[in-house]
């Protein structure tokens, strides 16, 4: 983001947040970066969100924000502690560099101290940073480690290069800095990038006989001014966002210009309509990647049991040629290395291999000792067969959840965890608040209904949100949602059961199935499965119902 660009977002930020608003918590986001959430003396509550991506780096409030899962990162605990119910003071550019500041003070409810800080965003270079300060201006943590910074140092902002002051530079020096070659202007020019050098160039040689000094001056109004923003698209790559008009992109071809009224709503649309597809996309293939590897793991193990299973299949075999060599233990030669004899279930001979060094009743133990340790084996394997079953089947699930989600968050959740049931990150204030948040996806006839959107979810929905009293439905033996029915008041009424049902199977892998069989029962009769990942679950007193999973698309459709 361009120095410019940045301090008239300060600016718009200034005024749309007022005076003093409040932190009432800060956040990972599920795009990446920090969100401060705040509540503007107005009485309204938005994101500020910091984003550190090269891609979309920079400042945007946002009225709608997606939390991603809590990663553990030490520096957004300290935040968190430093920043909840603190109020922020006015945002401020630090010199002429893309440096913003954000001052804050909270007071301490025990002692009743008042604690000053500031926390520094640094949009100097391809990768952005995070730091937070305390009242003497000392770094406290950063969010990247850098060279210029340490934790307990005083803060030393990246060095623009720039050594000039704005409008107070004179024509003189003017003069020998344009003449001088195009590629050091910038170091020479506070505030100006590479692009706004070269706008100064060309209009410098478009109208050579206006003085340069008014040209210089004219570019830093046009820069200072509340007129409209551009955004500069190429090949739906963001070229240049700025408050100056590049006339010398004008004559490129296969440019697309847009303007706004404001650099905020500039970069939500370029969140909205170029970089969120692109980032679904990539993430939804992260993810799909882990799973599969995941999968593969799980089948190889199924397959390397299968076959331990077919070693165990002879268990009545050698339980058989046990008690043949004890019947005809008598007529064995000794020291033989096999022994033919009549088997008097089949009548037909069998060649039993034997011990030559061993007695025929020590060769009749081996096969005893054999059978019982391959119905042992068959009940390990059978037992383990059982498991991996239902591993692959829950990674089968979170793989359906990957293909259908919308949200960066729903994907995020699905990235698969060698342990299983809570991780050691798990946010219970989080998770509360989130359940609260959650809207039915369908209410009619004083009925509501929810729907899980991945493993966690669907764990939070059941476990959270479900009362006693609440239906939970599934869909029998596919990857799919949980859903829950709410009565506001009154009994369930058969609708009600079909409606649940019908949600169930919509939103399972038999979506596309004409009849689909649903399990339903009652809350109380739904537990988490020892050791099971998320949304992993056992239910009692069940009842089925075959539903039509496009009798519901309709009511979906309304508002």
């Amino acid at each position: 983001m361009e120095y410019w660009t940045l301090r008239r977002l300060a600016s718009e930020l200034g005024e749309r947040l007022g005076s003093h608003p409040k932190v009432t918590r800060v956040t990972e986001l599920a795009h990446g970066g920090l969100g401060l959430i705040l509540r503007t003396p107005a009485g309204e509550v938005g994101c500020l969100d910091f984003q550190p991506d090269s891609e979309f780096q920079g400042l945007t409030w946002r009225e709608t924000w997606e939390e991603r899962p809590e990663t553990g990162n030490s520096f957004f605990r300290l935040l968190q502690t430093r920043l909840s119910d603190a109020r922020l003071g006015t945002l401020s550019l630090y010199k002429f560099d893309r440096v913003l500041l954000v001052p804050f003070q909270s007071r301490d409810t025990i002692l009743g101290s008042i604690e000053r800080g500031t926390l520094v965003f640094e949009a100097t270079g391809r990768v952005a940073n995070l730091l937070l300060l305390d009242a003497d201006r000392v770094v406290v943590d950063q969010l990247r480690a850098t060279a210029n910074n340490r934790p307990g140092d005083g803060y030393h902002a990246p060095s623009s290069g720039a050594i000039s002051e704005g409008n107070e530079i004179s024509i003189e020096r003017l003069g020998e800095i344009l003449n001088a070659p195009l590629s050091t202007w910038r170091d020479h020019l506070s505030g100006f990038s590479p692009g706004m050098c070269r706008e100064l160039a060309f209009r410098k040689a478009k109208s050579p006989e206006l003085p340069i000094d008014s040209l210089y001056r004219d570019l830093l109004e046009e820069a200072q001014a509340s007129g409209p923003v551009y955004l500069i698209l190429q090949n739906q790559k963001v070229k240049a966002l700025t408050p100056v008009r590049f006339t010398h992109l004008e004559s490129e071809t296969g440019l697309e210009r847009r303007e706004f009224p404001s650099v905020n709503q500039a970069r939500l649309w370029i969140d909205g309509e170029l970089l969120a597809t692109r980032r679904m996309s990539g993430l939804r293939d992260r993810v799909k990647t882990r799973l599969q590897k995941l999968l593969e793991k799980w089948e190889r193990a199924q397959s390397a049991e299968s076959t331990r299973l077919t070693e165990f299949t002879g268990a009545e075999t050698w339980k058989h040629w046990g008690d043949l060599l004890l019947s005809y233990a008598t007529t064995i030669p000794s020291r033989s290395k096999e022994a033919r004899l009549q088997d008097w279930e089949s009548g037909l001979e069998v060649v039993i291999p034997l011990d030559p060094e061993a007695t025929v009743a020590w060769n009749a133990r081996r096969y005893f000792l054999r059978y019982k340790k391959s119905l042992r084996g068959q009940e390990e394997t059978r037992r383990r067969l059982v498991y991996l079953d239902s591993e692959i089947r829950w990674v089968q699930e979170q793989l359906w959840f990957c293909e259908t989600a919308n949200q960066p968050g729903d994907l995020l959740e699905l990235l698969p965890e060698e342990r299983r049931g809570r991780s050691k990150g798990h946010n219970d204030a989080q998770e509360r608040r989130r359940a609260k948040q959650l809207a039915p996806v369908l209410e009619g006839d004083g009925c509501r209904f929810f729907v899980g959107r991945n493993g966690k979810h669907n764990d939070m929905l059941t476990f959270r949100v479900a009362r006693a009293g609440d239906f939970w439905f599934h869909a029998n033996d596919v990857p799919g949602a949980h859903v829950i029915a709410r009565r506001l008041e009154g009994t369930f009424t058969d609708t009600d059961l079909e409606r649940g049902a019908a949600l169930a199977a919509y939103f399972s892998f038999a979506r596309h199935a004409r009849k689909v069989p649903v399990d339903y029962t009652g809350v109380s009769h739904v537990k988490r499965a020892p050791g099971g990942g998320p949304g992993r679950v056992y239910y009692t007193h069940q009842k089925t119902l075959q539903v039509d999973p496009q009798s519901i698309v309709e009511l979906l459709k309304e508002p």
